[in-house]
């Protein structure tokens, strides 16, 4: 289960946002090709014809299954590939056990839960404390958040 939750922020000289899902799944490959990935909701641009279906049936895959739609590593790197702009989402990593679904809380088998709550603001919840050290050094404008942040 998620122990670390931080928000990214970053921008590029022109004070447009500057993080795609691309930057951060490159931050864990090892991790997340070991788990199951489940994208819950999703509300997004892009052109998905290298994973044979268009972002219409990937919508209306994740809207008509509780647990969304379900990738492996690979589609998810394909899908951020394809995506030209995530305006919102919630992608989840999980090991095997119970699929999280948008209904309930995180699981205990989720190890990775990465929001778009806008095209500028990602929030990733990790369950490894290396991958979390791993975003602080990478990203320049970001806070840890909730308990979390009152360690730091």
């Amino acid at each position: 289960m998620p122990k670390g939750t931080i928000e990214i922020k970053d921008r590029d000289d022109l004070g447009l946002p500057a993080i795609e899902l691309g930057d951060i799944l490159s931050l864990f490959k090892s991790e997340g090709l070991q788990l199951n990935w489940a994208i819950l909701n999703l509300y997004a641009v892009g052109d998905l014809y290298r994973l044979g279906r268009t972002m219409r049936d990937l919508g209306d895959e994740i809207g008509a299954k509780p647990g969304g739609a379900v990738l492996n590593w690979h589609e998810l790197e394909e899908f951020s590939r394809s995506v030209f702009q995530i305006m919102e989402t919630k992608i989840v990593g999980y090991r095997g056990g119970k699929l999280p679904t948008r209904d309930e809380p995180v699981t205990g088998d989720c190890e990775f839960v990465i929001e778009a709550i806008d095209p500028s603001r990602w929030r990733l919840s990790v369950a490894s404390d290396d991958v979390l050290a791993r975003f602080k050094h990478v990203f320049n404008d970001w806070e840890m958040t909730g308990s979390e942040s009152e360690s730091e």
